[in-house]
């Protein structure tokens, strides 16, 4: 696959396996960033870095972690915060489950796309221009979705993997690319 495809998002969680104390937590991690709590208006913690990343903590030890860009990523944010939590609280697992929930890739295919052919190809997908300029694709449950705009321009989301953020962007890209091999064997035939 000759296609560009960026992670512009990861979403994990992990469990702390131990209740924690949000207000002590709210005072204590104020080093690492920006702190919000208020439990009258969201149950959690939330905390957000410098560099993008946020946590959401709540008090039954679940770590939402957002704007990571690989699981790498993912595993060396975690690892930052549960060091600080341990601070606080004392002992944590020496090891946890990290679980990737979402991850949003954005892919440029290079070149335009007729949308209304391609909603006819791919099975489970709507095109409707009046309402949104996209086509939008629903590869299968529990899959990942992609958006597909004529500018060859691609947004998926809900995947859990990367390689299923690929297989989606690659079925897109095969369905499209033979659309686009015809179409120019067809105008350098008109040419002679």
């Amino acid at each position: 696959m000759n296609v560009r495809v960026d992670i512009v998002n990861v979403v994990a969680t992990t469990h702390l396996q131990r209740e924690l104390d949000l207000e002590l937590l709210s005072i204590m991690l104020r080093d690492m960033g920006a702190v919000t709590y208020d439990r009258r208006r969201f149950p959690g913690l939330i905390v957000k870095l410098d560099d993008g990343v946020s946590y959401l903590i709540f008090r039954t030890g679940k770590i939402v972690v957002v704007g990571c860009r690989n699981e790498g990523h993912v595993n060396q944010a975690i690892r930052a915060l549960v060091k600080q939590v341990a601070k606080v609280v004392g002992n944590l697992p020496s090891t946890l489950t990290v679980q990737i929930q979402n991850i949003v890739a954005t892919a440029d295919l290079g070149y335009e796309v007729d949308l209304e052919t391609l909603s006819e190809k791919l099975e489970h997908s709507v095109y409707v221009p009046d309402e949104f300029p996209g086509l939008i694709y629903r590869s299968g449950v529990g899959k990942p979705s992609a958006l597909v705009f004529s500018s060859g321009r691609i947004v998926v989301a809900g995947a859990t993997s990367v390689d299923a953020v690929m297989a989606v962007v690659e079925e897109i890209r095969r369905l499209t690319e033979a659309r686009k091999s015809s179409a120019e064997s067809g105008e350098s035939g008109d040419e002679d």
